[in-house]
């Protein structure tokens, strides 16, 4: 992420001289995520969304299901007749950074675009988003909305995170098919009669940030600026990286690789057990908040 704004050099090595003995300028280890505020619900012209919050970064998510018809004939090579599709749309606000003004935000979504839908189709069950086979589907579009922004790597994070807890709450309306052939069918207009996605194999990504010789995770906006690069790790319980791709600018020594993957792995299935047990709570209380520290 680009921005107009530098730290000094004394700020670069009083960071990289605190990271190198385990100690960040906010107090957290290299391995401290700050607190996460997430919600579910939050907007009813979705069938799912939330919105999450983590320092400075605040990411609003909204999932809708469009019906559109399809067939399965070789002139119709985006849709194969046996499942559904998603879409990946991004925006960020003016005011979310100054960094961000006029269209300078564009490469941000563009990358975050990207990364997602490199990945995230592969772990979502498309299958439940075919309405009549081979005739019609619905479309899972997915629009994240960045309203606040310091670090590009603390925005990826955020956004894995609201994007898993907007899946959680999308609801599929029952469908009553009527006619194969001619492509007839009844949506209930029931609130109640639904299929619930199920969203526990999407991975949640995790960024990793070079500092001196140590990685740190959510990194601050001022210690990206003395890193020398970020990678993006997706992680798919019990212990699988699904996804390891480089997002910033910088070099990396590839003899960092196995000691960064072993800590993937590891932060991986923490991250992962907490985030199934606040998400299962939440479902239980059904006021639409989670609350976690991952310290």
């Amino acid at each position: 992420m680009s921005t107009t704004f530098q730290i000094s050099e004394g700020e670069r090595i009083f960071i990289t001289h605190g990271i190198d003995v385990n100690i960040r300028s906010d107090g957290r280890s290299c391995m401290d995520y700050r607190n996460i505020l997430i919600e579910q619900n939050v907007n009813e012209t979705c069938n799912g969304s939330a919105h999450a919050r983590s320092g400075n970064t605040d990411v609003l998510v909204g999932i809708k299901l469009e019906l559109e018809e399809g067939n399965n004939s070789s002139q119709d090579c985006e849709w194969d007749g046996k499942s559904g599709r998603v879409q990946i749309f991004a925006d960020i606000s003016a005011i979310a950074s100054p960094s961000f003004e006029g269209r300078k935000g564009e490469d941000v979504t563009c990358q975050l675009e990207a990364l997602f839908a490199e990945f995230l189709p592969q772990y979502l069950d498309l299958e439940k988003l075919i309405v009549v086979p081979g005739k019609s589907y619905f479309v899972l579009h997915i629009d994240i909305v960045i309203l606040e922004c310091s670090s590009f790597s603390s925005l990826i994070d955020v956004t894995s995170i609201a994007i898993k807890t907007a899946l959680f709450d999308v609801k599929i309306p029952k469908i009553v098919v009527l006619s194969v052939e001619h492509n007839e069918f009844n949506v209930s207009d029931d609130e109640f009669e639904y299929t619930q996605f199920d969203a526990r194999k999407v991975p949640l990504v995790t960024s990793y940030t070079k500092i001196g010789s140590k990685f740190v995770i959510d990194a601050t906006w001022e210690e990206e600026q003395a890193s020398v690069g970020t990678i993006s790790i997706a992680f798919l319980p019990p212990n699988e990286i699904v996804l390891m791709k480089k997002v910033r600018p910088g070099s990396i020594s590839s003899d960092s690789f196995p000691s960064l993957y072993e800590m993937a792995i590891e932060f991986g299935k923490k991250l992962s057990a907490i985030f199934d047990k606040k998400i299962q709570e939440n479902n239980l209380k059904n006021d639409g908040k989670i609350t976690f520290s991952l310290n």
